[in-house]
């Protein structure tokens, strides 16, 4: 996906033709339409504009609905050590980061890149500690408390919120 986000219908319907990974390209990161919108010059609603599925809740339809093996990949506003941390901790084998890195690679260079990315792996790693957890894989049987809007939408889905409170390792 490519910054919309993807529902659970459209994941299912992935996920039978034997793909091996998913990417949810969740709503909240690098916005293709208003890319477009900008490179065509037309004007877009901003109804349209704000098109897509936030990312945490694509990524939770995605947990939901996904086989047994098939990976799951969340990008699309993932911008920090914590919001890889949440990605993992929803079932997530991977995140996409591309902004903040293409930002300080355009502006600071590859060296000063590399580094930001070797900081945000030692934060990952001592947020993955403060957790008492030591891989990705067992982050994802951490409790979760989801609450508010994204409750409501997951009830709404038929996804239970609770679900995710009550697992442990």
């Amino acid at each position: 996906e490519t910054g919309s986000g993807m529902a659970m219908e459209q994941i299912r319907l992935i996920a039978s033709t034997g793909a091996k990974a998913i990417d949810v390209g969740g709503a909240g990161g690098t916005n293709f339409i208003a890319i477009e919108t900008a490179r065509t010059g037309r004007a877009l609603s901003d109804d349209l504009l704000g098109w897509g599925i936030p990312t945490a809740l694509s990524a939770l339809e995605a947990a939901h609905v996904l086989p047994s093996g098939m990976d799951l990949i969340v990008s699309g506003g993932v911008r920090t050590p914590l919001d890889a941390l949440k990605s993992f901790a929803l079932g997530a084998s991977a995140v996409g980061i591309a902004a903040p890195v293409l930002r300080r690679t355009e502006q600071e260079g590859v060296e000063a890149a590399v580094l930001w990315l070797k900081e945000y792996l030692a934060t990952l790693k001592k947020c993955m500690m403060l957790l008492g957890r030591t891989s990705i894989t067992d982050v994802a049987h951490h409790p979760v408390v989801i609450t508010g809007r994204a409750a409501q939408w997951l009830e709404a889905r038929g996804i239970s919120p609770g679900k995710y409170a009550r697992r442990s390792s």
